[in-house]
């Protein structure tokens, strides 16, 4: 089994020229064709591109905010991701889990295939819950999840049950103004609160993205934020919350 670990930089590939996106627009095979060509032939038809994503401020968020002591934390939608990694040999004792395969085997930490929905962990188990961009997938029918608008809030049911009184649930989300795409969601204000609604909100940051870095910025700066070039979410909200 390949692993395909999730970097912090990723390579794209856009037209050069406007009649080539637009056809590429009309018929997306061709454009799946022509990415497979070698690089001297994609050079004439594309631009090379490099996209730094979120990564870059969630991970080192996530570090910053689980506790010194050794501590039982999930790491929810772990696959393609070295956070549980870098959690375990921090000393932390660390589960994570995800509906898709993590690759390799000899972990430092436990690996569980299966749904966060519903998970066979006792009620208050864990000292901490880290989610990093996960929750904005659930139910939307995207990396091999089923489509179900009601998981989203199963997910977050289930992490409350499972974490400790006054355990800290760590979770980053694309913000600005509330939209769902193809395979995630944008949450403003109003879908954050109702999301985390039985926890109480401990940190918040927001980021956005500009140019090719993550900016720490204000609330009124990230509110408005959409879509980027890659069809992504240009801003995120980092949260610390406590059950």
């Amino acid at each position: 089994m390949r692993l395909h670990i999730h970097p912090l930089l990723e390579e794209y590939y856009t037209p050069k020229y406007k009649f080539i996106g637009f056809l590429f627009k009309l018929f997306p095979v061709l454009d799946r064709f022509f990415q497979k060509f070698p690089e001297k032939i994609k050079n004439i038809i594309y631009n090379w591109n490099a996209y730094v994503n979120e990564r870059t401020v969630e991970v080192p968020f996530v570090l910053l905010n689980i506790g010194p002591e050794k501590e039982k934390i999930l790491d929810v939608g772990c696959s393609r991701s070295v956070l549980s990694i870098l959690m375990a040999e921090q000393g932390h004792n660390v589960w994570g889990i995800d509906i898709n395969d993590y690759g390799l085997n000899d972990l430092p930490f436990t690996f569980i295939k299966g749904d966060i929905c519903k998970t066979d962990f006792q009620d208050n188990f864990f000292d901490c819950v880290v989610a990093v961009s996960t929750i904005e997938h659930i139910g939307i029918g995207a990396y091999g999840d089923s489509p179900d608008e009601n998981k989203e809030k199963l997910a977050i049911k289930e992490i409350f049950r499972i974490l400790k009184p006054s355990g800290k649930f760590i979770v980053t989300l694309p913000y600005g103004k509330k939209s769902i795409g193809k395979d995630l969601r944008i949450y403003d204000e109003q879908s954050l609160n109702s999301l985390l609604e039985q926890f109480k909100i401990e940190k918040i940051k927001y980021y956005v993205k500009k140019g090719n870095a993550w900016i720490e910025c204000n609330k009124e700066d990230a509110k408005n934020e959409e879509w980027n070039e890659k069809n992504r979410n240009n801003a995120v909200v980092l949260v610390v919350a406590r059950k």
